[in-house]
């Protein structure tokens, strides 16, 4: 499994986004930059510049470490992350919450 952006519609080029497996990707709203889940549950990104024709993207960086495979989903502006957690199933967990991941992941 591995992340692409493609055109659409018609024809147009592929991109092969993530490079060792990539799953349930996600983009942020002004579509600059691509959310995945990687095989080892690292929620990567990439940077995304599209301009006509012209497609360009960064190397995905890891974010942080999912604490499962299951779904995630971004807010509008790319700053949260909302993850299933299936440690506690059927019960109340605590919510946990990343500030300044941003700078953590650099």
């Amino acid at each position: 499994q591995e992340v692409y952006v493609a055109s659409f519609p018609g024809p147009g080029g592929k991109w092969q986004i993530s490079s060792a497996s990539g799953a349930a990707p996600r983009w942020r709203e002004d579509g600059r930059e691509l959310f995945y889940l990687a095989k080892d549950r690292r929620v990567m990104s990439s940077e995304i510049t599209a301009e006509g024709p012209a497609f360009k993207f960064s190397p995905p960086r890891a974010l942080f470490q999912a604490p499962s495979e299951g779904a995630f989903a971004v807010s509008p502006d790319g700053a949260r992350f909302l993850l299933q957690n299936p440690e506690n199933p059927g019960r109340e967990a605590p919510i946990q919450v990343i500030l300044d991941w941003r700078e953590k992941a650099r």
